[in-house]
């Protein structure tokens, strides 16, 4: 099937199943979220090694300006005091926010598969508590990795007592590297939140476009922003969370239509099986 039909059965899927409203509502509950889980995640990194700096830096590169000067202050303030009450309070509260933007995705997912759920909410609660603290790891190593790539290569080369020019080039492995990351954790959510079974090739595709179209359209909105659209001037203070919403807005929807690629393929699959059966 050629890439225009599959296009034509996502845009199907996007109408039949109300991906915008359901991607409103993932976007609402990312937004509530948003704070806490980036001061719980600031905060861990204020214990660490890591520079203020450095972090703004990676948050600018995917955010729309204005969007950024709202995190900017938070960013730099949590990093700088490592407020040990601050960290209990804001995983209290992630932990609550963050696994009700989970159960969006579960829902969506589901719906995408066209599955009824029949995991109890403690368990599905249980998911989305796993899934925000495993992200917060890996977002911490990403970061790690962007910040210490020639670090890391230096160590290597320590360590084995050997000097090779390959080592030269690791940090340049980075970028990369944050993209295989992306991709993984996109994965995971694909293979583990919905309730079906699934092969972690099954899920790959919707993974690989997540993580593509985030990065695209993450990149395009921010050019837009910043370049064709003020909405500080028209808005006013509110502008800038207003660019914030649609920005978590957008990466909803890519978010739910890798899901329905992926239960698109899925379909195709069961279907050529059964035929090939009969």
């Amino acid at each position: 099937m050629c890439i225009t039909n599959y296009i034509i059965k996502m845009i199907l899927k996007y109408k039949q199943h109300n991906v915008s409203a359901l991607a409103s509502q993932l976007a609402y509950d990312m937004l509530l979220s948003f704070f806490p889980f980036l001061i719980f995640l600031l905060t861990l990194l204020g214990h660490s090694s890591l520079d203020a700096n450095n972090v703004l830096v990676a948050l600018q590169t995917i955010m729309p300006t204005e969007a950024y000067v709202l995190v900017e202050n938070t960013v730099k303030q949590v990093l700088l005091t490592r407020n040990s009450e601050l960290l209990s309070f804001s995983l209290i509260f992630t932990l609550y926010t963050a696994s009700r933007a989970f159960r969006a995705i579960i829902y969506g997912l589901n719906r995408a598969y066209e599955e009824k759920e029949t995991r109890s909410y403690f368990k599905i609660l249980l998911i989305s508590v796993i899934f925000m603290i495993g992200l917060v790891f890996v977002i911490i190593f990403i970061l790690s990795f962007l910040v210490f790539g020639q670090m890391i290569s230096d160590a290597i080369k320590k360590w084995l007592g050997i000097e090779l020019a390959l080592f030269n080039y690791v940090h340049l492995l980075r970028y990369p590297f944050s993209l295989v990351s992306m991709t993984f954790v996109f994965a995971a959510i694909y293979h583990f939140i919905p309730c079906r079974k699934l092969k972690w090739i099954e899920v790959l595709p919707g993974a690989i476009f997540t993580t593509i179209g985030w990065i695209i359209s993450s990149l395009g909105f921010s050019y837009y922003v910043n370049n064709f659209n003020n909405y500080s001037a028209i808005y006013g203070s509110i502008g800038v969370i207003i660019v914030l919403m649609i920005w978590l807005y957008i990466t909803s929807i890519i978010i739910l239509l890798g899901g329905e690629l992926n239960a698109i393929l899925s379909h195709e699959k069961e279907l050529k099986r059964k035929l090939s059966i009969k």
